[in-house]
């Protein structure tokens, strides 16, 4: 792998670690804030899993997993 490669893999893999803790701070926050800006009530089954039924945290770990599948292709 070309140094290149290795230090935008590496960018890559950092940007999305950021973005993902930021991510998670923002929906902590939401949480906490008073309720009255919500349309409808939440479904049981989403305020049981709230990360697993957030499509941006899913887009986090395909990256991620994209980025892995990268360099695993390129280190063998």
């Amino acid at each position: 792998m070309s140094p290149l490669s290795l230090g935008l893999v590496i960018l890559f893999t950092i940007v999305l670690i950021i973005g993902f803790i930021q991510t998670i701070r923002v929906g902590q926050t939401q949480n906490g804030q008073n309720g009255s800006e919500i349309d409808s009530e939440i479904s049981g089954v989403v305020k049981a899993h709230p990360y697993a039924r957030n499509p941006v945290f899913w887009a986090y770990i395909i990256g991620l997993g994209i980025v892995f599948a990268y360099m695993f292709y390129h280190f063998l």
